[in-house]
């Protein structure tokens, strides 16, 4: 039985050590692709419901839209201040979907690529617990640095599990 229990282990260890392994090769390779540095972002606000019924994203770089976009969400605060000779407000819109949130992780600019990369993260909940309808419109939005370069995203889904 104590034989068992030391092989599973040194198993179970070298398992572990391959899984590490794996995963240091990969991100090498990701960042052999392109040098990227990480854009600091400060979050304005966030919300469930926005109004946008549609899955989307907006850059605003005046405050007339700032100003805009402030009324289509609802809010009943003034907004934020924003120089927007350097810096710029990044909405993001989950659309009317069931349970989702939605968040933005992390802005990059990968060098290599010319572009600022924008991870967008969509948390829904597994199928079996979706409701169908919902008045929900998720959102989040954030002041980040101007910058020259383009303006692209990835949409990162994740799901959780039934809540009782």
């Amino acid at each position: 039985m104590e034989k068992k229990i030391l092989l599973a282990s040194a198993l179970l260890a070298t398992i572990v050590i391959v899984i590490f392994s794996l995963m240091q090769a990969s991100s090498v390779v990701t960042d052999a692709q392109y040098a990227s540095s990480g854009v600091p972002f400060t979050r304005l606000m966030q919300g469930e419901t926005s109004g946008v019924t549609e899955r989307v994203n907006y850059v605003l770089t005046s405050s007339q839209e700032l100003n805009a976009l402030w009324k289509i969400i609802g809010a009943t605060s003034t907004p934020p201040q924003i120089d927007f000779k350097s810096e710029a407000v990044l909405a993001v819109f989950a659309g009317e979907s069931a349970q989702t949130r939605v968040a933005i992780a992390r802005i990059e600019d990968a060098q290599g690529v010319g572009k600022r990369i924008v991870s967008v993260v969509l948390v829904k909940p597994e199928g079996s617990c979706a409701t169908e309808k919902s008045s929900l419109s998720p959102f989040e939005i954030v002041s980040m640095a101007a910058s020259p370069l383009p303006l692209t995203h990835e949409d990162i889904v994740a799901t959780t599990s039934c809540s009782n």
